[in-house]
């Protein structure tokens, strides 16, 4: 398939652009310090990219421009060694050919980090976010021209972790719980029976062997609940996971962790598959180079369906590329495969996206960033299957 014009031309300048550094992928943000204490952090970011499908649709795609204004407002105090931070962001897209498109989302974030002593520490995080499914995505995947506006909806996430035992000692144990909750505000007709709350509890146990590593044994419990339950019964279900893995750093440029278990998905309604069988992640970077580093991704787990079928088992790769070609310039270069496996219904998808960026650090409160993607899903549902290409040019300011 032969790229389009905007797209060719957009790949030559950033390969001739192209030369931006690593150390400019973040920007140098300064802080507006009180006599409180709490520092601000203000930054603003603006994208403007044009998009060929912008409803993922199989055929009569239809292209927009799109700007994206995203300013962002983080307040933070530190506090001898404990961490508190909020930040508040607003995220306004405008689409120029199809302004049913455009959303004004906002995220509103918390964290806190208190060590009591140096056996026990607190960690917590918590996140609520007014957020959009585009045309063709989550809950209208397939369904992209059929509709008008993107999905509303509403997500509350908490975690939080106790760890005990020293940074420095051999062995420490973390114990672990979160909450999530995923609630619609609009198409009632399909996302009625899509809302759901999940709540996991787990425990971690980290041994240091030295040289660098640390090995981990992890247990957690996933229970997932809906709201309502549609005529194929209830969708309610428990999930175990049993891991084993290891945790490997020799420096800050390298490092390396994978988890390798079990994960056994069982539902309250006898008429769905339960899912039983090996489940992972592992994460690697790699720096050949201080100025050249690789990314290496891949996991494999059961997930929640938007649209068809109990469950899906999904299993992803990805390999990213880094480099800093001169001291303010840097490179990224990139694939990821996602295969989405449907029990309960017959659907296979495969999507494949490509990612070319460059950045430039015009000044050290200033980033500059141009690039492409390209999405190819190929999928058993003729009406899931997919092509799309997105150019991209963004400006990111520290205020």
């Amino acid at each position: 398939m032969y790229c389009n014009v905007i797209l060719c031309r957009s790949v030559l300048a950033v390969m001739l652009f192209g030369s931006i550094d690593v150390s400019a992928q973040e920007l140098v943000r300064n802080a507006i310090r009180t006599e409180s204490g709490i520092d601000f952090i203000p930054e603003l970011r603006f994208e403007l990219r044009h998009d060929d499908n912008i409803a993922n649709a199989p055929e009569a795609e239809r292209s927009s421009w799109i700007s994206l204004l995203t300013p962002k407002l983080t307040a933070q105090l530190l506090s001898g060694p404990n961490e508190y931070q909020a930040a508040l962001e607003l995220a306004s897209g405008s689409y120029l050919s199809s302004s049913d498109d455009s959303y004004l989302d906002w995220n509103f974030s918390t964290a806190a980090l208190v060590e009591l002593s140096d056996r026990h520490r607190f960690d917590v995080k918590g996140r609520y976010a007014a957020a959009h499914e585009a045309r063709g995505t989550g809950i209208t995947e397939g369904q992209g021209n059929n509709l008008t506006e993107p999905a509303d909806l509403r997500l509350l996430s908490v975690q939080g972790a106790y760890e005990y035992g020293a940074k420095s000692s051999r062995t420490r144990l973390r114990l672990l719980t979160a909450y999530y909750d995923k609630d619609y505000r609009n198409y009632e007709a399909l996302t009625q029976f899509r809302t759901y709350h999940s709540i996991k509890l787990g425990t971690e146990l980290y041994y240091n062997t030295g040289a660098n590593t640390r090995l981990i044994t992890e247990i957690s419990r996933l229970h997932t609940r809906y709201d309502n339950t549609d005529i194929s019964g209830s969708r309610d279900s428990d999930t175990m996971n049993y891991r084993l893995g290891a945790r490997w750093q020799p420096s800050e440029l390298t490092s390396a962790e994978l988890r390798l278990g079990y994960q056994n998905r069982q539902f309250d309604n006898p008429q769905r598959q339960d899912f039983s069988g090996l489940a992972w992640e592992m994460a690697v970077q790699w720096a050949p180079l201080s100025y050249s580093r690789f990314n290496l991704s891949t996991g494999r787990q059961s997930k929640e369906p938007d649209t068809q079928g109990d469950f899906v088992k999904e299993t992803h790769y990805s390999l990213f590329w880094n480099h800093q070609w001169q001291p303010l310039f840097s490179s990224s270069l990139g694939v990821r495969r996602t295969n989405d496996d449907y029990t309960g219904f017959d659907r296979r998808d495969r999507l494949t996206s490509y990612q070319l960026s460059g950045k430039y650090s015009l000044l050290p409160q200033l980033l500059l960033n141009a690039g492409i993607r390209l999405h190819r899903n190929n999928s058993s549902q003729a009406n899931i299957e997919f092509d799309k290409n997105e150019v991209f040019f963004a400006v990111q300011l520290a205020l």
